[in-house]
């Protein structure tokens, strides 16, 4: 062995899927939280993911959280009165699966496992994990939903506040969102975002909530004061997965502000430094990656230059 030899980590990954080749480059036409956190934690995967639009096989655990999020919704607009069936959810379940390989165009097989193995799942988080977690989580949502009494808060036009759409600018350009719970403050009618998350890391910061908040006080003008994240893999121990209710004064209208403008500021300049780390070997995109030795790195360019950079209206 040479010692520039690259030696495959076992990731107890599927076999290898070729992935489509990379697009031109394109300029987002608005960002959205989930795009600003991709673009903060590392900017290669953002460049290789959102601006050449290449994307890798998906994970069980966001597909089955997706499936967690439908049957949740679906039960909370039943309580809220409206006149829906409420799947169960390996239902829900095999739903998602379908869509997923019908959006990427991967097989069912190529959707990846994480977690940390253990004796009593060495394949980790994969299909049998979520068929046996999945139920618990929803049965520990609609469980902190009878405990807690938070009321649906209720949009202009009569819908509950589940996926709520926010449409507004956040640092003088589009932000476009969606939240998936905001409840009203008993004390204080306050709206209340609240973030499910149904993988294996806590958040790193509340800079979400904050952003949901100010949000809805531009779209909307509902003042929020508190937010919280609910964490289905805490639901035994964290009074049915609610890690906390937050205060979200810190988040001001001008911090908020100034985070997203500086990552405009950076994709346009083409900043897109990559942050390696423990998640780089179960990238969905490291086969792109310079520094990860990927295979296919070369069909992209290594510095994105403005004029090339191709601006749509959205995405």
């Amino acid at each position: 062995m040479t010692a520039l030899e690259i030696v495959p980590v076992d990731s107890s990954a599927p076999a290898k899927t070729d992935l489509p080749g990379p697009k031109q480059f394109r300029l987002p036409g608005h960002l959205s939280f989930s795009a600003l956190s991709t673009y903060a934690e590392c900017g290669e995967r953002y460049r290789i993911e959102r601006g050449h639009g290449v994307r890798g096989p998906s994970y069980w655990n966001t597909v089955g959280g997706t499936a967690v999020h439908h049957v949740t919704e679906l039960a909370d607009r039943a309580w809220f009165g409206e006149d829906v069936e409420v799947l169960d959810f390996e239902a829900a379940f095999e739903e998602a699966i379908a869509e997923e390989v019908e959006r990427s165009g991967f097989p069912e097989s190529a959707l990846r496992a994480s977690g940390r193995a253990s004796k009593a799942w060495p394949d980790k988080q994969n299909k049998s994990w979520w068929l046996t977690h999945g139920p618990l989580y929803v049965s520990a949502w609609i469980r902190w939903r009878e405990n807690t009494g938070y009321r649906l808060w209720e949009t202009p036009w009569g819908e509950p506040g589940i996926e709520v759409p926010i449409e507004v600018h956040v640092g003088g350009e589009p932000f476009v969102g969606y939240i998936d719970r905001v409840f009203v403050d008993p004390n204080d009618g306050t709206g209340v975002p609240v973030d499910l998350k149904c993988g294996n890391h806590e958040p790193k910061s509340s800079l979400q909530l904050g952003t949901y908040g100010v949000g809805l006080a531009r779209d909307y003008g509902l003042p929020v004061r508190r937010g919280g994240f609910w964490m289905a893999k805490n639901y035994e121990k964290d009074g049915d997965g609610l890690k906390y209710m937050e205060d979200l004064s810190r988040f001001t209208p001008e911090y908020v502000d100034v985070q997203f403008a500086m990552a405009w500021r950076g994709i346009r300049a083409g900043v897109f430094l990559p942050s390696p780390g423990m998640m780089c070997k179960s990238c969905s995109v490291r086969d792109f990656c310079t520094l990860m030795g990927g295979e296919r790195a070369d069909e992209l360019p290594a510095l994105e230059v403005s004029s090339d950079m191709k601006q749509i209206t959205s995405g």
